[in-house]
């Protein structure tokens, strides 16, 4: 979790909270459908590190891209609902695995007849949140600091009078008093790799660094495995 936080931190500096985040949880969600159909133990593990790599880079994002759609005294609360859902993940995955998983008797024995067995069945089932939180998400804004800090303001005001209007739901007769914008101080952290052609114009090109960066990391394990033994 600790390697996709690093991935995708520097990842959201570049493209905004909403992409890195979006192809951090599109990343979790396709290795851990993909972990289904692994045949063999090896690539099985890899295939989860992969999933686990794609929520630590989400875990970092999220709380910072939430925390600029509420206002500040509501600010607590709302994180403190956000982490609730980790609570109702493990009561999610603990339920599906009882109602899915085989656990006595013959239905254990002819579960293992089949090739596609409940187990596979259950990691299907586990990644389908994850899907519907790339569609929930696909539809949100991006984050209106980013647009500030790449000289967007138009778009940032945009941003801003949709999170005042989802704010005040419940109070019509509010009215909407931002005339100007000031932009963040501070330098930009560099990435540590340069991005490729493309990122941050599209989906596919975020997810394609994403996993650039991931598939970067899987491959210098062994290397640095090989030079410990030496």
């Amino acid at each position: 979790m600790m390697i996709g936080a690093m991935i995708w931190g520097s990842l959201s500096d570049n493209v905004g909270r909403r992409r890195a985040l979006l192809s951090a949880l599109f990343v979790n969600a396709l290795f851990g459908i993909m972990t289904a159909f692994m045949p063999t133990y090896g690539i099985f593990m890899t295939t989860r590190l992969c999933s686990g790599i794609g929520i630590g880079g989400g875990i970092p994002i999220v709380f910072a891209y939430y925390c600029e759609f509420v206002t500040q005294p509501e600010r607590g609360r709302h994180l403190s609902w956000l982490l609730v859902f980790w609570a109702i993940g493990g009561v999610f995955t603990a339920l599906m695995a009882w109602i899915i998983i085989p656990r006595t008797g013959i239905t254990v024995v002819l579960d293992e007849e089949h090739h596609f067995s409940s187990w596979r069945v259950f990691l299907v089932v586990c990644s389908l949140p994850s899907f519907g939180a790339v569609i929930g998400l696909y539809f949100m804004p991006e984050s209106p600091r980013f647009l500030l800090e790449k000289g967007r303001e138009v778009e940032a005001m945009i941003v801003y009078k949709k999170i005042f209007k989802w704010n005040n739901a419940n109070n019509p007769g509010a009215e909407y008093q931002l005339t100007e914008l000031e932009l963040p101080s501070g330098p930009h952290r560099p990435l540590r790799h340069n991005p490729p052609q493309g990122v941050g114009k599209n989906f596919v090109s975020d997810i394609s660094y994403g996993l650039e960066q991931l598939l970067w990391f899987i491959s210098m394990v062994p290397r640095v495995h090989q030079a410990s033994e030496k």
